[in-house]
């Protein structure tokens, strides 16, 4: 039981807004990638219920370019090996810990 001052204290949490899908309030990133780009590349054009097989194990010239519309593929696989150097060093560092 609580006593003196902090008895008459309202102790309700306070409830905030929030967003309980990426379409009710996206991070700059999702909202980027929701968008529908003015130039498509392969990867986003609509493809149905299956997933395509975009030739990611081909050599890059019988790859369809671009795969992202408006950036080269070069600059996407780097991209790609960034993000997953970054990823692998991550939970390394945390398995680590």
């Amino acid at each position: 039981m609580l006593r003196g001052s902090r008895a008459s204290l309202d102790l309700q949490p306070v409830e905030h807004e929030r967003a309980n899908t990426m379409r009710a309030m996206p991070t700059e990133s999702h909202a980027l990638a929701m968008q529908n780009p003015e130039i498509k590349g392969l990867a986003q054009i609509e493809h149905g219920n299956e997933v395509e097989d975009l030739g990611w194990n081909e050599p890059k010239e019988n790859i369809a370019a671009p795969l992202v519309g408006g950036l080269e593929n070069e600059e996407l696989w780097l991209l790609i090996r960034r993000f997953n150097k970054e990823s692998i060093a991550r939970s390394w560092s945390q398995a680590q810990h």
